[in-house]
């Protein structure tokens, strides 16, 4: 099944563009149904791991809220936490709870389910992705870097400034790698990073408009991406395995 959201009426009373969100199925693109979110603002957040509610940055209708419970069927949303932390980038490793971060503290928090802060860990940059094995959170801050769930402790995978101006970053379902889109050594592309210190290889997946965005399945391996810029020019890819992609991906 593939979520995406999509932006067209602007509803009263709030006079702001709230999201559709619509799902299809991944093989066909045939329409299995659609849910508009009782929030006031927010984006399509992060779907739990049972895909019965989303996390989503955003308030309520009432205007309350740091993060929201959304339940993906009927759109009803639930006060979850008034954190005063940036929008959800990774699940907890027990599938209860997840992570945001704290701007002002430079932390990032493991909040659960009831809006309780379970573990602080001090970082530079926010969480984006829990290893599928639940060992590391991988860091978007200045450097590409894990932090051990275990430990706190954070290591960088390349030195400082190595990889330029990475789009987005994916773990590979065996945790034993990280994908990530910039600029290596000259050379603008797809890159899989091994976590040991072994030497980055090149996905040859191209587009050239860019990719912005790469999600495993977490079961299959394939592998949905996206490419475009701007609202109206985006196009989704399905690939049906990363670790043969000299062939061309099939597009859907």
């Amino acid at each position: 099944m593939l979520i995406y959201e999509s932006f067209r009426d602007i509803p009263a009373p709030i006079n702001v563009t709230r999201p559709v969100v619509t799902f299809v199925a991944a093989d066909t693109g045939e329409l299995i149904r659609e849910m508009l979110p009782a929030f006031s603002y927010g984006g399509l957040g992060m779907l739990s791991p049972d895909d019965t509610f989303f996390v989503v940055r955003g308030a309520d209708l009432k205007g309350r809220g740091s993060f929201l419970k959304v339940d993906a069927t009927t759109g009803a949303a639930t006060v979850l936490a008034e954190e005063p932390c940036s929008r959800a980038g990774a699940w907890g490793p027990d599938d209860r709870s997840f992570f945001c971060y704290d701007f002002g503290k430079k932390e990032i928090l493991q909040v659960d389910f009831n809006g309780r802060v379970v573990r602080r860990y001090p970082s530079e940059g926010q969480g984006l992705g829990t290893s599928p094995d639940g060992r590391y959170l991988f860091i978007a801050g200045p450097r590409l870097s894990v932090t051990s769930l275990a430990t706190g402790q954070t290591r960088d995978l390349l030195p400082a400034e190595t990889l330029e101006g990475p789009l987005f970053r994916a773990w590979t379902p065996d945790s034993r790698n990280l994908i990530a889109y910039g600029r290596l050594k000259g050379e603008q592309a797809l890159w899989m990073i091994p976590i040991d210190g072994s030497t980055p290889s090149k996905i040859n997946v191209t587009s050239p408009t860019g990719i912005t965005s790469w999600a495993f399945h977490p079961k299959t391996g394939q592998v949905m991406y996206r490419t475009g810029g701007g609202r109206w020019q985006l196009e989704v890819w399905k690939l049906e395995n990363y670790q043969s992609a000299t062939r061309s991906a099939s597009s859907r």
